[in-house]
């Protein structure tokens, strides 16, 4: 036999699973399992007993067999004098050895019968410990076993929580907006800022330098989106054609003209722009300036940041 010593164990022992601090259940391996179960069979087996399925009482059985089976025949026609003394006292405890000796002077019936009292009350302690130590090994068996079946449960639990998560985590390189003024843990804001290829080497991977080479080396650029709007890439359908993922785009309005009102007399009245009916000359005009410094719909600003 041998201790268990499947990986998570502790010096030889069984111990549960803790995923909280790291901690590893111990492992149930078949060869444990084998060693242990034929060890068992071997003693309900040597003790002639054959072994059936569902009961419960055979390990038990083959023990107080085993006892009762080494009882000792003290007729002197088998064993005489000090020879029966010694035979004795090579099967039991010190104390029933040291108490035969004392005794057996000589091989009389007194010192016999002593002796055979002594072997029985040896033989119902042995029995009765032996009984008492199967029934608290069984009670081990069954208790590591229910532990096992717990940590296997448990680790499932785990496993299936860690696919759940890892199933809804955000993938690196997602942009987002940010309602806050503190950049959120496991984000960057997209500010252009050049930063490391090894320390963030997950984005590196998915941006690469689309947004800026940084040193050309050791650091990449990320996305600059601060004050600006975010356009869906055209990818193709052709209403943005011609540009690429990640491109900057300046402001422009739509090609359009505005009508004038003219008349040619003079003296037309507000309004309208006057010609007093010349000739060959020609003039421009324009309307008086109004708006702001850019054209924008409205609005509100966030931050916008990207997944490392």
């Amino acid at each position: 036999m041998h201790r268990v010593d499947t990986p998570g164990h502790a010096d030889g022992l069984w111990q549960d699973g803790n995923p909280q601090i790291g901690q590893q259940g111990t492992i149930m391996s078949f060869e444990w399992l084998n060693d242990h179960q034929e060890n068992l069979c071997k003693v309900v087996e040597d003790a002639g007993i054959a072994l059936v399925k569902g009961d419960t009482g055979q390990l038990k059985a083959a023990i107080i067999q085993m006892i009762t089976s080494r009882a000792v025949d003290w007729s002197p026609a088998i064993i005489a004098g000090d020879d029966a003394v010694r035979f004795y006292a090579a099967i039991v405890s010190d104390n029933a050895r040291t108490a035969a000796i004392t005794s057996a002077n000589g091989y009389t019936d007194t010192a016999r019968a002593a002796a055979i009292t002594s072997a029985n009350g040896y033989t119902d302690a042995a029995r009765t410990a032996a009984v008492a130590s199967a029934g608290a090994y069984t009670d081990t068996v069954a208790t590591a076993t229910r532990n096992y079946a717990d940590v296997v449960a448990a680790a499932l639990a785990t496993a299936a929580q860690n696919a759940a998560v890892a199933l809804a985590r955000v993938r690196t390189g997602v942009v987002e907006l940010y309602a806050g003024t503190a950049v959120p843990s496991g984000y960057l804001e997209c500010n252009g800022a050049a930063v490391s290829r090894s320390t963030y080497a997950d984005l590196f991977a998915a941006i690469g330098t689309r947004y800026g080479v940084g040193d050309g080396g050791t650091t990449f650029n990320l996305p600059q989106a601060q004050g600006e709007f975010i356009r869906g890439w055209d990818n193709g359908r052709g209403v943005d054609p011609g540009r690429s993922l990640g491109s900057w785009q300046d402001q422009e309005l739509i090609s359009h003209s505005h009508a004038l009102p003219v008349r040619t007399n003079a003296d037309a009245g507000d309004g309208w722009i006057e010609d007093a009916g010349a000739t060959d000359t020609v003039r421009s005009a324009s309307t008086a300036a109004t708006g702001g410094d850019e054209t924008r719909p409205r609005n509100i600003a966030f931050m916008v940041i990207i997944k490392v």
